[in-house]
């Protein structure tokens, strides 16, 4: 994804847990909103790339998993995400062989690690979330079949 900060919403709105989180990201593997994998390049409270999966088995509508599943993957390196200025493009990538995922930042390698079986089951688009910011972007996705 490429994309242009263009600044946090003019009114924030807490996540489900009731935290205030502004952060922009990529949906990978979007069986529905209750099973997917995220990967988050978060601003406030505090920056950086958080690789999460949210898993509820039988779950298949926001309204039934809402905020429930999430579970944060550790990665074995990681690296700081550039700090984001209003009006200035950036890109987020995100590359999977196998089970490792590899999260990219303007081109820099700031998050990799295996992401487990769990993940690789799901099936299912790519897609974009943001919280409590604003942004113009193009997306680009690979369809994984080769050429």
């Amino acid at each position: 994804m490429r994309f242009r900060y263009l600044g946090p919403t003019e009114r924030g709105s807490a996540l489900g847990s009731g935290e205030m989180r502004r952060q922009l990201g990529l949906k990978l593997r979007a069986q529905d909103p209750c099973n997917l994998l995220y990967v988050m390049w978060r601003l406030e409270p505090k920056p950086g790339i958080v690789v999460s999966i949210k898993l509820n088995p039988g779950q298949h509508a926001s309204s039934e998993c809402e905020n429930g599943g999430y579970r944060n993957i550790k990665p074995l390196r990681t690296a700081p995400v550039p700090e984001l200025k209003t009006g200035v493009s950036h890109s987020l990538r995100a590359e999977m062989k196998g089970d490792n995922l590899t999260v990219m930042a303007d081109d820099r390698v700031v998050w990799e690690g295996p992401i487990g079986n769990q993940a690789l089951k799901l099936k299912g688009p790519v897609g974009l979330r943001t919280d409590n910011s604003r942004l113009e972007f193009q997306m680009f996705v690979d369809s994984g079949i080769p050429r």
